[in-house]
């Protein structure tokens, strides 16, 4: 992970590349949402504002866990 700063519980980040969990679905770059689970180095969680079809059944939220940790530098950035 380097030098990438995880986002806390409670943050808003918005989306900067597409990111997809295939076959579930796909978060298109530039959506929004609010930091729901972090557990530094293994496991974060965000819940998106928008409704993303095929994310139901995990709960609209798009997950990083283990290896994906290595990406959100480049998949998330944090808003005010």
């Amino acid at each position: 992970m380097g030098d990438v700063m995880i986002p806390v519980v409670g943050q808003r980040v918005t989306l900067k590349r597409d990111v997809e969990r295939f076959p579930h679905f796909i978060a298109r770059a530039g959506l929004t949402g609010t930091v729901s689970t972090s557990v530094a180095g293994e496991f974060l969680s965000v819940r998106m504002d928008a409704p993303l079809d095929g994310a139901e059944d995990w709960d609209n939220e798009v997950q990083w866990i283990d290896a994906d940790m290595d990406w959100i530098g480049g998949d998330l950035e944090v808003t005010l």
